[in-house]
C-alpha cells in the first residue's frame, strides 16, 4: 500500500509541476485559451494532491478516539516480541570481475522482532499505540 501511495503521489505531483510549466508557457504553447485550461487541469492536479495528502497521509496520524487526523505524536518505540524464524535470502553468485552471474534464494536463519510504536493525541490526549514486524537474517 505505501509504494502505491507513494507512486500515485508522485505521478500526480508530476502532472502539476507539467501544469505549472504549460501555464508559464514554457512548453511553448502560446494561446491565453491554452494557458488557462492548463491553469484549470494544474487546479485540480493540486485538489487531487491534497486529498492524497489529507485522506492517505492522514491516516497514519489518525487518532482512534477523537477520530482527528495529523495529531497523534510519537512518544517511544519498544521491543514488544522477539521470535526465531526461516528468512528467506537472496544470495548473488558473481564471477572474477565481480559480475552477478546468478542467484539462488534460500531460507536462513534469523529473527522476527515486533516493535511497538507508542503514541499520544494532541488534541484529545488519549494513548493508543501501532506495531510493525522486521525480519532479521543472523547470517
Amino acid at each position: 500500500m505505501n509504494k502505491l501511495r507513494l507512486v500515485v503521489t508522485i505521478i500526480v505531483a508530476l502532472f502539476i509541476v507539467a501544469g505549472v510549466c504549460g501555464v508559464l508557457g514554457m512548453n511553448g504553447m502560446s494561446g491565453i485559451l491554452e494557458r488557462i485550461v492548463m491553469f484549470v487541469f494544474t487546479l485540480i492536479c493540486g485538489m487531487v494532491m491534497y486529498l492524497i495528502v489529507y485522506y492517505w497521509y492522514g491516516n497514519d496520524y489518525k487518532c482512534p478516539s477523537c477520530k482527528k487526523r495529523f495529531c497523534l505524536k510519537k512518544t517511544g518505540e519498544e521491543v514488544a516480541k522477539r521470535e526465531n524464524i526461516s528468512v528467506l535470502v537472496e544470495t548473488n553468485t558473481r564471477n572474477r570481475n565481480g559480475d552477478v552471474i546468478g542467484s539462488l534464494e534460500q531460507y536462513v536463519p534469523g529473527e522476527r522482532i515486533t516493535y511497538r510504536i507508542n503514541k499520544v493525541c494532541k488534541k484529545c490526549g488519549k494513548g493508543c499505540y501501532s506495531t510493525y514486524r522486521r525480519d532479521i537474517p543472523k547470517v
